[in-house]
């Protein structure tokens, strides 16, 4: 009858709420896709390392990611590296770095 015919449209509806597989958040099933462009459990990745954070921890390691693009920080030279790099740009490929 009608309860048999509700149960198995609830089976298949599209409205159905599903649990976020990060947060665990119920979220109906036509929105989840939207639901993970937003939630803060979801995994990102940075995009200079490559390393997946969960999106609340992104910027957090964006100060501090070693591939992340610094400036040379002499103040003449213009150059764009990665902040890992930028001792070695400083000590051996600066064109203003003072030579001995």
């Amino acid at each position: 009858g009608a309860l048999r015919q509700f149960e198995q449209h609830c089976e298949y509806c599209r409205f159905q709420p599903v649990a976020c597989q990060y947060c665990r958040r119920q979220v109906p099933s036509t929105k989840l896709e939207q639901h993970y462009g937003d939630c803060v459990e979801c995994l990102v990745q940075c995009e200079w390392c490559n390393h997946a954070y969960r999106r609340k921890l992104l910027s957090a390691h964006r100060l501090q990611c070693e591939h992340r693009p610094v400036s040379c920080t002499h103040a003449d030279c213009n150059a764009q590296i990665t902040a890992n790099e930028l001792e070695h740009h400083l000590q051996s490929e600066c064109q203003f770095r003072i030579v001995p």
